[in-house]
Order: structure tokens, then C-alpha cells, then sequence
């Protein structure tokens, strides 16, 4: 089977480029980058990858610009090539978030690509086009989005509530596979878990008011009376990072007022999209304060290469995600943190509940930071299992399990042709 896949790879990094990147490795990478006589196919696909990459930063993406329009037909050119000199029949392509910069790139290349393909297959890493083009969208471009990428041969989705984007545009066969990364914490067994425990027990005790204050033991550290709470992706307001900040000063002025010896502070990572957001980030920041030692309640890092952000989550209590992001679906953050065994306080948004065990009660409701600090709390009384977290990472989302279900699903483009 050979296929055209039409995504980018980082830079720049996101949840989509990342996927793009492993889901390329796990079925070979490019064809075209292969030494000679090599005929590397682990998965029996032969990919010829056409790295789309319209923007250049965080803060570019979705914006149109004139050079994006040269780019993209570039792009294009590049994937008919492919289907005339390597006989690729079968095009991947990954879907628009729902609005209309990205929605209008994606008819261009449809218009210019997909009449020369056997297949086309849609994978949805972005979610919400389908309600947007139903709600938001003009009936001109309802029609034409559903003329232009509608009743194509296969959507895979990432999650059960992901379904409702590829009905819209009446896909003859919807898969559900859920994202996969590889394991970033190993060792979790021996180095992360009893560490997570001895911490999530002193915690427990701190916040009881127990007399005389407790010792913490030597797994929980130096900083036992501190309750590290992280935040990980795009530092926007969509994003959740500013409820996040909120919610954290609002356990530190709950924990004042009963007089707990537990300080709470937020570490978040990533970039801003624009100037504004991290001018308002850095004035929360100030209104939240300093600790006893000077150092800031809330502190950004900036972007994170994986070992820094691996480190990030496990020296940390808790990971904080309130998202309301419009094109959210499945978030690697999310799956990072539950192969850490990180307790997860995270909104009730798109699959994120899907996403970790059944019933987890640090769920909260959208743009509810007072929310956020109640789970922190409950968090802190009833400590969740931390093995629990984990089991279900290694369950449902490796990323061995991915590229299988990827690959079984795009082997089938081949049969329903003949």
C-alpha cells in the first residue's frame, strides 16, 4: 500500500506535528529518505510524506498570510508528484480546527489533491469542525466544506465524543484510536511512585491540621510542605492557564485562613500565542504573590523539550488543565501526566473525561477556577492512586497500540478498492 501523508512535523510543536512525527516513525518514515534497496515497510505501508508545515511559531498558526497561499501550493504540487511518480493511491490528510483561516486551506487542497486519489483519509487531531460547520459556518460554506472533504473513505477519530466531526461530513467508515506516546517515565515503579505517595501523605496530614507538625520522610523531600502544581501546553486564555493561576492563589488564601502549613505553587510551560496573553499571565502572577522565601507563587518556564517537561511533571503533586480550547480533543499533556501517575484536575471538555479511569472526581466545570481550587483540596484530603493513573496509560494509550490500530485501519483503504 502506498500513501501520501499530507501533515507537519514539529516545529512547531504541538499535539498534531508531534503525532505526525511518531505516527511517520512508526510506519517507516518517508520513502523517498530510505537508503537504496531498502525496503523498510513495518507496517506494510510505503508513506511518501509531504511535511505541510504552513507557520513558522505557536503565534502564527491559523493566521492567514500571503506567503502561507505559495507555501500550500507548493505542498500540493508535492503530493500530486507523489501520486504520479511513486503511484501513492491513497491520501492522509489531518482536518482544520474549526474556523475559517484553516477551513479554507483544507478546500484548496482538496480541490487540488483529492480528485487524483483512490482514498482520502481524515484523522482528526483537532475536534469541533463538525458543530462549528453546523452552528458558525454560512450555508455556502457548509455546502462546501461537505462538497470538498465530505463522504470520504475513512475518518479516524480519537475518541468516542469525537464521532459527531466525521458523521457531519458523512465519512463511509469512522474508526475510534486513541493517541499513543511513548512511555516517558520508565522507572515510575521505583523512583516516581514512592515518591508520590510519601508527598501525597504528608500532604494529607498538613491539610488536617494535625499538632505538633509532622516530619516528612525522607521520599517526600526537602520541599514536603509544598504543594507543586504544574501546567503544560499553549499559555492562553482558551488553554486554561489563567484558571489555573487563580485557583492556585485561591488555595493559598483558603490554607491562610484556616492556617494550614501547606504553600501552593504553579509552574506552567509552553508559549504564548501574543504579547497580550503573557502580559496578563505575568500581572496574575504578581497578584499571586510570593512565598515565604521570596521565591514566586507562580513562575513560567517557557517551552520544554522532553526531558525538561518529563522532569516538570515528575517533581510535581498535581497537573492542572482547565481547558475550554475550541479545537481541543484528546491532549498528550493529559496522557503524560497519567503515565507519571500525576492526579489530573481537568475540565469536563471534549475526551478528556474519556481519558482517564471511570468516575475520577477532580473533574471540573468550564471557566470555574474556585472549582479548580475545591478539586486541589479534595486532592489533598483523599489522595487518588497514583497506580491508577498509570494502569490506565499503559492500558489504552501506548504509542505501540496507536501506530497498530493506525496502520490496521489504512490497510483496509487497499481491499475496499479492489
Amino acid at each position: 500500500m502506498k500513501l501520501v501523508l499530507f501533515a507537519h512535523t514539529p516545529p512547531p510543536h504541538h499535539g498534531q506535528s508531534y503525532m505526525t512525527q511518531l505516527l511517520l516513525d512508526g510506519l517507516g518514515g518517508d520513502a523517498r529518505c530510505r537508503a537504496p534497496g531498502s525496503t523498510q515497510t513495518p507496517q506494510g505501508i510505503e508513506v511518501f510524506h509531504v511535511n505541510a508545515r504552513l507557520s513558522s511559531g505557536a503565534e502564527d498558526i491559523g493566521r492567514a498570510r500571503w506567503h502561507k497561499l505559495f507555501l500550500l501550493l507548493r505542498h500540493c504540487a508535492e503530493a500530486l508528484w507523489c501520486r504520479v511518480r511513486h503511484g501513492a493511491a491513497h491520501l492522509y490528510y489531518v482536518p482544520a480546527a474549526p474556523a475559517r483561516v484553516p477551513l479554507y486551506r483544507d478546500w484548496m487542497v482538496m480541490a487540488l489533491c483529492r480528485p487524483f486519489f483512490r482514498t482520502l483519509t481524515l484523522h482528526w487531531h483537532a475536534a469541533g469542525l463538525g458543530e462549528w460547520i453546523g452552528t458558525q459556518a454560512r450555508p455556502w460554506e457548509r455546502a462546501v466544506t461537505r462538497w470538498l472533504l465530505g463522504g470520504h473513505a475513512l475518518s479516524l477519530v480519537l475518541a468516542e465524543s469525537n464521532r459527531r466531526d466525521a458523521e457531519a461530513l458523512g465519512a463511509r467508515r469512522i474508526e475510534v484510536v486513541p493517541n499513543g506516546i511513548p512511555d516517558p517515565c520508565p522507572d515510575f515503579e521505583s523512583t516516581v511512585l514512592p515518591r508520590r505517595i510519601a508527598r501525597a501523605k504528608h500532604h494529607a496530614t498538613l491539610v488536617s491540621g494535625a499538632s505538633p507538625a509532622p516530619q516528612p520522610g525522607a521520599e517526600a523531600g526537602d520541599d514536603a510542605a509544598v504543594f507543586r502544581v504544574c501546567f503544560l501546553g499553549l499559555c492562553s486564555q482558551s488553554k486554561g492557564v489563567f484558571d489555573a493561576v487563580r485557583a492556585v492563589q485561591g488555595l493559598n488564601q483558603l490554607h491562610d485562613s484556616r492556617g494550614a502549613r501547606l504553600e501552593a505553587t504553579l509552574t506552567a510551560a509552553g508559549s504564548f500565542p501574543d504579547a497580550a496573553s503573557r502580559e496578563e499571565f505575568e500581572q496574575l502572577a504578581a497578584l499571586a504573590g510570593r512565598r515565604e522565601d521570596g521565591s514566586p507563587v507562580v513562575r513560567w518556564v517557557g517551552f520544554l523539550d522532553a526531558r525538561d517537561r518529563n522532569k516538570l511533571l515528575h517533581e510535581s503533586d498535581c497537573f492542572c488543565f482547565p481547558t475550554i480550547y475550541e479545537a481541543e480533543n484528546l491532549p498528550l499533556v493529559v496522557l503524560e501526566a497519567m503515565a507519571s501517575g500525576l492526579p489530573v484536575v481537568a475540565t469536563r471538555w471534549r475526551a478528556i473525561p474519556e481519558m482517564l479511569p471511570a468516575g475520577w472526581s477532580l473533574l471540573v466545570a468550564p471557566n470555574s477556577p474556585a472549582e479548580v481550587t475545591a478539586r486541589f483540596e479534595l486532592m489533598l484530603r483523599e489522595p487518588p492512586d497514583p497506580l491508577a493513573l498509570r494502569e490506565r496509560f499503559r492500558a489504552r494509550f501506548t504509542l505501540s497500540a496507536h501506530i497498530e490500530s493506525v496502520a490496521r485501519a489504512l490497510r483496509t483503504l487497499d481491499a475496499s478498492c479492489q
